[in-house]
């Protein structure tokens, strides 16, 4: 504003002159002309103070408006002071906030990890139970089939029990009625009668069975006493025990007969012309006669040797107990060369603790054993 007015008073001041001029020009002659000339210069004095009171007028209006800016300046400047202020603590929380929620996500991501190990744990531990579980239905399965077929064969068995009193062994049963394998009551003295296996097939048959490993179900390395009274199934796996093996050899002559068969599915046997064991008070000590079959004599190893069990060491080797070291129970020597009794493996396995033959399967364990014994007529 200043700007246009200081223009506008030089161009007036400029025009005055002009006409100054040229009235001068005009009459010059005259004083007229000086009267004029003055009173044109009183006339652009007065246009001149007029102009410099506005202008003061004009520089005061800027002087208050320059303060107001000043004002508001300043209180634009403490406001936007402030605001920064805010700013900056705004900034300085999303600062700590990015922080904590960084760490958040690390502490979410180790949880993740550690759910998706306990996941995974669970999944395996769930496959294993799950994979147990159905080892353990199929078992029950064969086991309820089995328990079926005793149940289809029971009436058989009653009759087998009541029909044929007095038999003394499997010799007896067979000689008594049309029989087949299974189960009957025999009564060799003047003790109880119990139960035997009866092997009404193989070579003629007759023959009572007194041992049978077929596929590691029961636990054979057991004490002097559960092999005196006998374990296991008839059906299955099981020792007849000793006390009833010894009624059984007592009352006659008796040819003992025992089938192998090795994990390749070979087979083979061995008979002996005689078998029989002495009582407890003897430790059922063995007796045996002459070799013949295919399996190789290795049981004549073992005559005349005492039965040593776990818990009862009777055999030849002073410093070790055999059945401790083979992990059986047999009529061990120092210590073996055969242990029917030894630890079922379910493949084939050259471990001294397994069971062996070593005339049939030198150092490898076997998968079938069966011991039997038949009465001479």
């Amino acid at each position: 504003m200043g700007l246009f007015i200081r223009s506008l008073l030089v161009v007036l001041i400029v025009k005055a002159q002009v006409e100054l001029q040229v009235e001068a020009s005009r009459h010059q002659r005259t004083v007229s002309c000086n009267v004029d000339t003055n009173g044109k210069v009183d006339e652009l004095r007065l246009i001149v103070e007029n102009y410099l009171v506005i202008l003061e007028d004009e520089l005061r209006n800027t002087q208050d408006q320059v303060k107001e800016l000043k004002v508001i300046m300043t209180d634009n400047h403490e406001t936007v002071s402030s605001e920064l202020e805010d700013t900056r603590r705004t900034m300085a929380a999303i600062s700590t906030n990015q922080e904590t929620a960084t760490s958040e996500q690390e502490e979410t991501r180790r949880m993740i990890s550690e759910l998706q190990t306990a996941v995974s744990t669970n999944q395996q531990k769930v496959t294993v139970a799950l994979r147990n579980t159905t080892l353990q239905l199929k078992d029950t399965r064969r086991e309820m089939g089995v328990i079926g077929r005793q149940v289809e064969e029971l009436p058989e068995s009653v009759s087998r029990l009541t029909n044929i009193h007095g038999a003394r062994d499997c010799s007896d049963v067979l000689a008594r009625v049309e029989a087949h394998s299974g189960v009957y009551a025999v009564k060799p003295d003047s003790g109880r009668p119990f139960k035997v296996y009866c092997d009404m097939e193989t070579d003629g048959g007759g023959w009572t069975v007194f041992q049978r490993r077929q596929d590691g179900s029961v636990d054979f390395y057991l004490d002097f006493a559960n092999y005196s009274w006998g374990f296991g199934n008839l059906e299955g796996e099981f020792w007849l025990g000793n006390d009833n093996l010894h009624r059984l050899t007592a009352q006659g002559e008796n040819e003992l007969r025992v089938d192998l068969t090795s994990f390749r599915d070979e087979s083979g046997y061995a008979v002996y012309e005689s078998f029989s064991i002495t009582d407890v008070s003897d430790n059922y000590r063995l007796s045996l006669g002459s070799y013949s079959g295919t399996a190789g004599d290795v049981l004549s190893y073992h005559n005349n040797q005492a039965f040593t069990t776990k818990d009862r060491d009777n055999d030849d080797w002073s410093s070790v107990n055999c059945a401790q070291d083979r992990h059986g129970a047999w009529w061990y020597n120092a210590c073996y060369q055969s242990n029917l009794n030894g630890r079922y493996f379910n493949e084939t396995t050259t471990n001294k603790e397994g069971i062996r033959w070593w005339g049939f399967s030198g150092s490898r364990s076997l998968k079938t054993t069966e011991m039997k014994i038949r009465r001479k007529v």
